[in-house]
């Protein structure tokens, strides 16, 4: 089906009716058409469906600065932009939070953005644990106290925070620190289903997998974030009970149960994705939809693009390529001829990372592991950086 006719929306709503969890999964980022495409699905998931948390493939402290921003509440939407996933630093990303800072200014239920990751958590997680424990257990704020000097990042600055950590001799003290915070708000007397407490909880959680993951070996680290990051949507969805939109690479998308990223002649990296956890515990309730291209263009952090040749015969996009509209929407779900059957059921390989050309692969799974539905435009362009990045 043709993408742009509103037929497609309807088909995704259709298709997302009974979801709970419905991940938007991009073969690449930073390419303008598949933002545009999933901004375009966020909105009509948000204001036709009823989906009232949109949660990002970032920080989960950047998101609690972001939500403030949606909600009307601080101003400085560029600057945030800034400090987001360097590839979505773009005009594109941008215009997507405006347009959620204004359905929350005219809808009485809000939608609230929340960050899936703990990479860069900033001061602001810490505070709110030592701000928590000095109202409601203040008899332990000298322990909090203590662990807070030895770990708490100074600033905002979280790029050079990580630059010292990983060149810190012994990381051992930090790692006791914050398994020994999260251990204290875990054991603090507190009323059943107290959201407050359950708040702070998960910032103390985010400061131990923080100091957990760049304390590990570096081949471990994905496997360990992709984990993580599954959680924290799981523990999102049940504080929220939103329906929930997940935003990330189809990487971590995919409920493949393992995925093999090859980048040339480096060790390949093997982890099990987000959506494998998700499949997993909410089955036909999570719904993964593709974002796929042939060729074209990308956005390469600062402000570089990078070219994207055609799909490979042995790309599970080579198909696609053979399709003589621009833009289509594909569900992946209804009956199909027997030829398109052994594609979907084939093993997957995909293009891995852009950057580092077609020797970069991704495998894992079959193409129905990937996706429910999928958006595939033909050409695409590099998206927009912000401009006064």
């Amino acid at each position: 089906m043709e993408s742009g006719s509103g037929r497609d929306l309807a088909r995704l709503g259709a298709l997302t009716r009974g979801a709970t969890v419905v991940g938007l999964g991009e073969t690449a980022h930073g390419i303008a058409e598949l933002t545009d495409q999933k901004s375009r699905a966020v909105r009509y998931l948000v204001a036709e469906r009823g989906f009232r948390t949109l949660a990002w493939e970032d920080d989960w402290t950047l998101g609690v600065q972001i939500n403030d921003y949606i909600h009307g509440r601080r101003g400085d939407r560029d600057a945030l932009v800034g400090q987001m996933s360097r590839e979505a630093r773009t005009e594109q990303v941008a215009s997507l939070l405006s347009w959620l800072r204004e359905y929350n200014r005219t809808h009485r239920e809000k939608v609230t953005f929340v960050g899936a990751e703990y990479f860069a958590t900033r001061p602001l997680a810490y505070h709110a644990v030592r701000d928590y424990v000095a109202r409601r257990a203040p008899q332990h704020l000298p322990a909090v106290n203590a662990y807070l000097e030895q770990i708490c990042p100074p600033d905002d600055n979280m790029g050079e925070y990580l630059d010292f950590y990983r060149n810190v001799d012994d990381q051992t003290p930090y790692l006791r620190a914050a398994n020994a915070l999260f251990d204290l708000v875990d054991n603090l007397d507190h009323r059943p289903a107290d959201r407050d407490y359950a708040l702070v909880l998960h910032h103390a959680r985010q400061i131990r997998s923080f100091y957990t993951a760049f304390s590990i070996p570096e081949d471990e680290v994905l496997a360990y974030r992709d984990a993580r990051a599954a959680e924290n949507l799981r523990w999102w969805q049940q504080y929220s009970s939103d329906r929930v939109i997940y935003w990330a690479a189809a990487a971590h998308t995919t409920t493949a149960p393992e995925v093999t990223i090859n980048i040339g002649p480096n060790p390949a990296a093997r982890f099990a994705p987000v959506g494998s956890y998700l499949d997993r515990w909410y089955t036909h309730r999570y719904i993964t939809i593709g974002y796929t291209f042939d060729q074209g263009t990308m956005f390469v952090p600062p402000a570089q693009q990078a070219t994207l040749p055609p799909a490979l015969p042995n790309w599970f996009e080579a198909p696609l390529a053979q399709v003589s509209h621009d833009s289509f929407y594909l569900d992946l779900t209804r009956p199909t001829p027997r030829p398109a059957r052994d594609w979907l059921t084939q093993p997957t390989v995909t293009r891995g990372l852009p950057e580092a050309g077609t020797t970069s692969t991704i495998t894992g799974g079959t193409p129905q592991h990937w996706y429910d539905a999928l958006h595939h435009t033909q050409n695409v362009t590099a998206s927009t950086p912000l401009t006064n990045r």
